[in-house]
């Protein structure tokens, strides 16, 4: 392994050379560029020396015989697909201080079998995990409050799940395909399954939930593609674990990395997704994603909790018509004017049947064109549908929709007010240059928010970023 085998430019590793099968990231390095290792199908280890803060998108794209990756302490960010298609990779920790997972992160890692996730971790993404075929078990943390559609999806060996009391929603495939999954922990906290979001489980048989019998009647549960789940027996107000705690210990048992090593991953295709034009063309209706012909019914109003409040839940005071209705305008006011009018004409000219097939296939749609969408359903009057777009929208990475989407977690617009992910949000677009300013007024605003003793709990979770 020899220095010229490594292009680094201002501390960024942007492409290796080599050849070798164990690479060591030589010091200094802070940022593994955008597939600086992709398709080294030599490579069988890497390891991290410490200093090395972000893998950027698709970094270990494609690496097939990579089996062993040292992640240092003080990484900060893994980026899209960044080990996806690692397919001899086989037990991975992650580091604390890594807040998100991103898009396809480990899609199609069929060997992994553990994942070790850190306390700071709050948000998985879609397909994140999909296709992990060797995962057998998985434990995802109380601050966790994002999983992304798909995110476990064909998790075929999957057997146990829990899921903490961050997770208030599970969305639309989520743990679809886990074939082997018999046992699930949900938290109290949690509001709403969605459609197909426990596809074909068929030996899902036990649900261990730590509320009680009516706490249970507060979940909005889909009927469409969840049967499983349905007919599951429930074990009211359980709450140890069922799944192999000593798990957590890989953080502690992980052995240090040397100064200058690192392990190289691998990364299938990229899933392609059909534009807006494509679904409307094909009316894509629910029928064309489930084998059912019947259409999902609508996601029920989910009843705010009155005897058990929690702070993190907690209900926000009513917003009346005019106030919702003012703050889609202001929103609307802010949009480039041929943006709005492009906008209002497709909303004018969308029949009823195509607005709900793609109301119903936002999964499908790139960013763009689900924030897009969600402008449309503005001036359709459709805010809980536009709320929905944009939040669709802001997961994948549109910056005006992550600060539509914070602000309305704020104010308790269309959702109820939390103010732990309204900062979340808003600060992943505080240093835009269009919606920076008003995101850090907003960011500013929560602070008197934070400081309020009733969420005096929050603090922790609010994180330094």
């Amino acid at each position: 392994m020899a220095s010229e085998d490594f292009y680094i430019v201002d501390g960024t590793l942007v492409k290796y050379k080599g050849y070798d099968e164990r690479v060591v990231i030589p010091k200094g390095v802070k940022t593994i560029g955008r597939q600086a290792f992709s398709f080294r199908g030599t490579l069988t280890e890497v390891v991290l020396s410490e200093g090395v803060e972000v893998i950027c998108d698709q970094a270990f794209e494609s690496c097939t015989a990579l089996k062993r990756v040292v992640l240092p302490d003080g990484i900060s960010m893994i980026g899209k697909s960044a080990f996806s298609g690692c397919r001899s990779l086989d037990d991975v920790v992650i580091p604390e201080g890594v807040e998100f997972l991103s898009a396809k992160t480990f899609a199609g890692c069929a060997s992994l079998s553990r994942i070790s996730l850190p306390s700071t971790l709050y948000d998985i993404g879609e397909y994140a995990f999909h296709k992990c075929f060797s995962l057998e078990e998985m434990d995802i943390g109380d601050n966790v409050t994002e999983i992304g559609e798909d995110a476990f999806s064909y998790c075929r060996s999957l057997k146990r799940l829990s899921l903490g009391k961050g997770i208030v929603r599970i969305k639309w495939n989520s743990f679809a395909y886990c074939e082997s999954l018999e046992k699930v922990a949900f938290s109290v906290d949690l509001r709403e399954i969605v459609y197909s979001a426990f596809d074909s489980c068929p030996n899902l048989s036990d649900i261990y939930y730590s509320g009680d019998q009516e706490d249970w009647k507060l979940v909005s549960i889909a009927p469409t593609k969840n049967g499983a789940l349905l007919k599951a027996k429930i074990h009211f107000n359980y709450d140890k674990p069922i799944t192999n705690s000593g798990r957590a210990l890989l953080a502690s048992e992980k052995t240090k990395a040397p100064a200058a090593e690192q392990i190289s991953f691998d990364i299938p295709a990229a899933v392609e997704k059909p534009s807006i034009n494509t679904v409307l063309n094909e009316s894509v209706a629910r029928e064309s994603i489930d084998t059912d012909s019947s259409p999902a019914p609508a996601a029920a109003p989910v009843p705010q909790r009155q005897t058990r409040a929690t702070v993190k839940s907690s209900s926000s005071p009513a917003v009346s018509e005019e106030q919702r209705k003012g703050f889609y305008s202001d929103f609307i006011s802010k949009l480039p004017s041929d943006v709005a009018e492009a906008q209002k004409a497709r909303a004018a000219d969308m029949s009823a049947d195509k607005f709900e097939a793609l109301s119903e296939a936002l999964f499908l749609v790139p960013e763009k064109e689900a924030f897009e969408f969600g402008c449309m359903c503005l001036f359709m009057k459709k805010y809980n549908k536009a709320f929905r777009a944009f939040l669709s929208a802001a997961g994948k990475g549109n910056l005006p929709s992550q600060y539509y989407v914070g602000c309305c977690f704020l104010w308790g617009i269309d959702t109820t007010k939390k103010i732990v992910d309204a900062s979340r949000w808003l600060k992943k677009c505080k240093d835009d240059v269009v919606y920076g300013k008003s995101a850090r007024a907003a960011l500013a605003q929560l602070d008197e928010e934070f400081e309020k003793p009733e969420n005096a709990g929050l603090k922790i979770k609010r994180g330094n970023k």
